[in-house]
């Protein structure tokens, strides 16, 4: 038996009521667009990004990855090179982790509005 003919077998045996293809496709994408390395270089260059985490509010509730800002901001520069390499190869693969998509959101009512 090819594996063609195993998985027909294991859907019709254990799988009767399921709606599996049984025919493998290859997804397709879009081309990416070029990458363009010198504004990558430049959108994540140390001196930009330790801006941008100087400018945090230090004691700002962390997002679901428990990290404070001011952890950021007291940090060794080797932990702010690697989140810069992080960054960019996100950029580059154009592609967001899934705890980079995830964030805590707390609605706070105020009175009278």
């Amino acid at each position: 038996t090819n594996p063609q003919q195993t998985l027909n077998e294991l859907i019709k045996h254990h799988f009767k009521q399921s709606s599996i293809s049984t025919t493998h496709t290859t997804p397709t994408r879009e081309p990416k667009p070029e990458i363009n390395e010198q504004l990558i270089a430049a959108m994540y260059a140390s001196d930009r990004l330790d801006s941008v985490i100087e400018n945090l509010e230090p004691l700002k509730a962390p997002g679901p990855d428990g990290i404070q800002a001011i952890l950021l901001q007291h940090s060794p520069a080797i932990i702010k090179q690697i989140l810069a390499k992080i960054f960019a190869g996100s950029h580059r693969l154009q592609y967001i982790p899934k705890l980079l998509q995830e964030a805590n959101g707390i609605f706070l009512a105020k009175p009278g509005k």
